[in-house]
């Protein structure tokens, strides 16, 4: 066996030695292609390739997240870039930088789109980030002016993305939703965060709710319940806001005097959200800041679904 794997790993590193990693300006890896070079990588255990720097790998490993095959996109790509940026922590703070910046523009590359494979893009690319901001968290580099960009740029995604689109048979996960959540969740952890930046991350996840086209069927209410989980870990939580903004679910959680699509898709997508947040905040090891009246009060905002 360990004679076999060795001869694997073998024909993983002649594969990468063999592969055009650098192409000409203007030129890139056809998919299957970077199918091969990053398959390589992933059977090498995701170590770099020898004789090739991560910053050659990089832009593969970018259009990539806007693959349609999701073998490619999110098997190897967002797996390998995760593991670089956060597991080993490969990439230099300099190279985040110019990363995040590139990340924050693909949330340009066809918003206000629904239903074209541009999404996959700008997806990923709010998971990546979420990645990075993970790693942030855990070993500082960001200074605050970049912190606000994130931030900023993911508040702005969230409210302009309309593909809410979670699971595709054939292309895979889609997942704006979940993904922006992901990136909002370790935004809420950052030492950075303001008091006024929290009743801004609750309002745009109560814009989501109201504008979504679709009850969310994928896991996305879990995700949304994360973020305010997050928010809800901070010594200088809210309390306010979060008062008023649970209420305001209340309302929108209420079976509508004159139902439509609209208010009923709002409702199911609210009483779901709740539930997870108090499932989530019940089973969470962590302290909560004020925990006992925040689940108090989230009993009672269940309590009056049933």
């Amino acid at each position: 066996m360990r004679r076999k794997l060795l001869m694997v790993a073998a024909l993983g590193l002649s594969l990468i030695a063999s592969s055009p990693l650098v192409r000409g300006e203007g030129e890139s890896l056809k998919d299957s292609e970077a199918k091969k070079m990053l398959q390589a990588i992933m059977d090498n255990h995701l170590q770099p390739p020898p004789g090739h720097s991560i910053a050659e790998i990089l832009p593969t490993l970018i259009r990539a997240l806007a693959s349609p095959d999701p073998q490619l996109r999110d098997d190897l790509a967002f797996t390998i870039l995760s593991d670089w940026v956060y597991e080993k922590a490969l990439l230099t703070p300099e190279q985040l930088t110019t990363f995040i910046a590139q990340l924050l523009s693909n949330f340009h590359a066809g918003i206000g789109n629904e239903g074209k494979d541009d999404v996959f893009l700008r997806s990923f690319s709010a998971l990546t980030l979420s990645v990075i901001v993970a790693r942030d968290n855990k070993a500082p580099f960001l200074r605050e002016d970049e912190f606000r960009k994130v931030l900023d740029g993911a508040l702005s995604y969230f409210a302009d993305e309309r593909d809410t689109r979670g699971f595709d048979e054939t292309k895979g996960w889609i997942h704006t939703v979940a993904h922006t959540s992901d990136l909002l969740k370790f935004l809420a952890r950052s030492r950075y965060l303001q008091v006024a930046d929290q009743g801004r991350i609750m309002e745009a996840l109560a814009n989501k709710l109201h504008a979504a086209p679709n009850v969310f069927a994928h896991g996305e209410d879990e995700r949304m319940a994360r973020v305010v989980i997050s928010l809800l870990h901070r010594p200088d939580l809210d309390l306010d806001a979060f008062r008023q903004w649970l209420n305001e679910r209340k309302l929108d959680g209420k079976f509508p005097e004159k139902a439509n699509l609209s208010n009923l898709r709002l409702m199911q997508n609210t009483r779901h959200i709740l539930s997870s947040l108090l499932t989530e905040m019940s089973v969470d090891r962590l302290p909560f800041e004020k925990g006992d009246e925040v689940i108090a009060a989230l009993k009672d905002a269940v309590a009056e679904f049933m």
